[in-house]
């Protein structure tokens, strides 16, 4: 079962979590998906996609992963064309596990 920001099935709109301080099963999805598998490469709309994890307000995604690099769990590892739908082929920041990442 995905782990969800919001308490919205997937596939449904609007998501409902608008505190992007409200990280927590973000958080739990986002590290989840990190060491999974931990070489592999990923950027925010795959959380999305993977685990339905969403937000109201865009600026919250930045919040979830500034906070989990800074909590040792991802790095940064460059930028790639996004694949989300309304970036219209904008850049975004590519991340993966930490290499010493941290337990919770």
């Amino acid at each position: 079962m995905p782990v969800s920001a919001s308490t919205q099935p997937q596939n449904s709109a609007p998501p409902i979590n608008t505190d992007p301080k409200a990280t927590h099963p973000a958080m739990t999805a986002l590290i989840t998906l990190a060491r999974r598998d931990p070489d592999r490469m990923f950027e925010a709309y795959d959380l999305e996609v993977e685990l339905g994890v969403r937000f109201e307000r865009q600026a919250a995604w930045g919040v979830l992963f500034r906070t989990a690099h800074r909590a040792g769990h991802i790095e940064p590892v460059g930028v790639t064309i996004s694949k989300r739908p309304s970036r219209a082929g904008g850049l975004t920041r590519v991340w993966r596990a930490a290499r010493t990442a941290q337990t919770v």
